[in-house]
């Protein structure tokens, strides 16, 4: 169980910091701010 907790917390930190860069890049984009 402990594996699987760990396995699940890694993803959980790595979909945050795609989705963290995902938004600084349309933040940053001039399409964004058209």
């Amino acid at each position: 169980m402990q594996s699987i907790y760990e396995i699940d917390s890694i993803l959980r930190e790595l979909g945050f910091l795609v989705i963290n860069d995902i938004v600084k890049k349309i933040k940053f984009s001039p399409k964004f701010w058209g």
